[in-house]
């Protein structure tokens, strides 16, 4: 039986090799108190995640290829005159309208699912 090779999660730039959809906790209780996340998640060097957090939000970015626009999570309740900001891991400060943020705890939630139906 093949063993997976894992995917690679990078965490505010510290990367991860992620083999099964329960180290995804373990792995971000080691940030549990931190309150901006810059996460990617990448499959086969092709396939992102990618699920900004700050305090309260987390807006999830979807790749298929390098190179694709992606699509990104919305929220229809979002106040489209309001946003939130994101710190990212190169220190860049980003705002996005909160018409495309959701739940910062579901964007735990985007790599667990991700991860239990991605069995490429």
């Amino acid at each position: 039986m093949k063993r997976e090779a894992g995917k690679k999660l990078f965490i505010n730039g510290k990367e991860f090799v992620v083999r099964s959809p329960g180290q995804f906790e373990e792995i971000f209780k080691l940030y549990e108190g931190d309150e901006f996340l810059d996460c990617s998640l990448s499959e086969n060097d092709e396939k992102s995640v990618i699920v900004l957090f700050n305090q309260t939000h987390s807006l999830g970015i979807f790749l298929r290829y390098n190179g694709d626009s992606g699509f990104t999570t919305c929220n229809s309740f979002g106040d489209e005159n309001k946003t939130q900001k994101f710190l990212l891991a190169n220190a860049q400060l980003d705002e996005y309208s909160e018409t495309m943020l959701v739940k910062r705890e579901m964007g735990f939630e985007i790599y667990t699912n991700i991860s239990n139906v991605s069995q490429d």
